[in-house]
C-alpha cells in the first residue's frame, strides 16, 4: 500500500513529501510572480492615465457641454435632426457602452 501526501495548497496527491513541498513553492513563486507583474502592469496603467487624464477631462467636458446645448435645443424647438455615419454610431456605441461599464 502506497502513502500519497495531499497538499492544501495545491489540492493535489502526491508520491512524496518532498515533492509536495516543491510543487507548493512552485506554485507560490508562480503566484508572486503573476502578483508582480500585475502590479508592474497597473502601474503603467496608471502613468498612462495620469498623462491623458486632461485630455479625458477635455473629452468629457465637451460632451456635457454637447449634451446640454441640445437638451436646451430640444426644450426650445422639439426635435433635433441629424444625419449618423457609421463612424458616428461606433463611437456613440463606444462612448454609452463605457458609460455603462466603466
Amino acid at each position: 500500500m502506497a502513502i500519497k501526501v495531499y497538499s492544501d495548497v495545491t489540492k493535489k496527491y502526491y508520491d512524496s513529501e518532498a515533492a509536495a513541498l516543491k510543487a507548493e513553492q512552485d506554485l507560490i513563486k508562480e503566484r508572486d510572480d503573476k502578483a508582480a507583474h500585475r502590479k508592474e502592469a497597473a502601474k503603467l496603467v496608471e502613468e498612462k492615465g495620469k498623462a491623458y487624464a486632461g485630455a479625458r477631462q477635455a473629452y468629457l467636458d465637451a460632451r456635457k457641454a454637447y449634451a446640454d446645448e441640445l437638451s436646451n435645443f430640444c426644450k426650445k424647438y422639439g426635435a433635433y435632426h441629424t444625419t449618423v455615419s457609421k463612424d458616428d454610431v461606433d463611437s456613440l456605441f463606444e462612448s454609452l457602452w463605457n458609460e455603462i461599464f466603466y
